[in-house]
């Protein structure tokens, strides 16, 4: 009885330990969109990683701050256009 209560709580341990990094630790996607004429959208690295999984238009303001990773998809982009 003693051993198998010792074994559960060590397979408990290791299971958080694994996927607790996975939840806290999830990846922002950004869907394909228009960030409009005066509209504000910031990404940190809070947010790390940002997966791009459709083109990115910016005609607003999109500040991406330091220590930021984005991954893009096949031929995602980011374009800046005039607004």
């Amino acid at each position: 009885m003693f051993c198998m209560r010792n074994l559960f709580y060590y397979v408990l341990v290791i299971l958080i330990s694994l996927y607790l990094p996975a939840i806290v630790l999830s990846d922002t996607t950004h869907n394909g969109h228009t960030i409009t004429a005066g509209t504000t959208e910031n990404w940190s690295s809070a947010g790390n990683n940002h997966i791009v999984t459709g083109n990115i238009y910016v005609e607003g303001t999109l500040n991406i701050n330091q220590s930021c990773y984005i991954k893009f998809y096949n031929s995602c982009k980011i374009e800046v256009r005039n607004g």
